[in-house]
């Protein structure tokens, strides 16, 4: 009965009682969160923070711990998922944990498998669209499902259409580039990573977007143009 009345309650227009309802379901939403119709299925267990917003039509199936920090933004029509045989009886502690850091932000149309665990760092952005994070993965010699954690570094970057295998580690302050397959913990701050298997391509200059204070990337019409002199200054 509670999970019917979550997935019904996950589907209203955001408001503040949608939160109340949330918590006395034994969620944890801050009052002033906004959370848009989304379903909640199976285990998952939301906590979100300070003003923190969650778009419509995401999906969240069975992940026990859905932390989603203060100011960090979800889009819309992402799938987080994880597999309930694969988390029951795994020794891995961060099985079934989707984690974002404060002002975190992931866009649209994303595939989250957080079977192991996955962990996006304070003001890092997973952009673009068709992005797969996946955790799990079949170990043919033994004929085991085996899982490890991904965790993407704080004020870091993963483009469109990037593949972030069991075990991927994005460093602090880096960019994963369109199209990039991550296959395991990559190495070095500031640093552009590309290709199949990522590898460094190149440092990249002093940015802003290490030191913004604020989530969301603006478009460039919305920046002011003191804020465009600086940039300009900057670089």
């Amino acid at each position: 009965m509670r999970s019917v009345l979550v997935l019904v309650i996950g589907l209203l227009p955001a408001s503040s009682w949608k939160n109340r309802l949330l918590n006395l379901l034994g969620h944890n939403i801050d009052p002033t969160a906004s959370i848009a119709p989304v379903l909640i299925l199976g285990r998952t267990r939301l906590i979100v923070g300070p003003a923190a917003t969650i778009g419509p039509l995401n999906a969240f199936r069975n992940i026990s711990t859905t932390r989603i920090g203060a100011a960090c933004e979800i889009g819309q029509l992402n799938w987080f998922t994880a597999a309930p045989f694969i988390v029951d009886g795994s020794p891995n502690p961060d099985a079934a944990i989707f984690e974002m850091g404060e002002a975190a932000s992931l866009t649209n149309r994303h595939y989250i498998d957080a079977g192991g665990g996955v962990f996006l760092g304070a003001y890092s952005l997973v952009a673009g669209v068709r992005s797969t994070f996946m955790t799990h993965w079949v170990d043919v010699v033994s004929n085991t499902m085996n899982t490890k954690p991904i965790r993407i570094g704080a004020r870091s970057m993963v483009a469109s259409n990037c593949q972030l295998l069991p075990g991927a580690v994005v460093p602090d302050r880096s960019i994963v580039a369109m199209g990039s397959t991550v296959v395991t913990a990559l190495r070095g701050e500031e640093q552009l990573f590309t290709g199949t298997p990522a590898k460094p391509k190149k440092p990249l200059p002093p940015s802003r977007f290490w030191t913004r204070t604020s989530g969301p990337v603006l478009p460039f019409w919305r920046v002011t143009p003191s804020e465009r002199q600086i940039e300009r200054e900057d670089s």
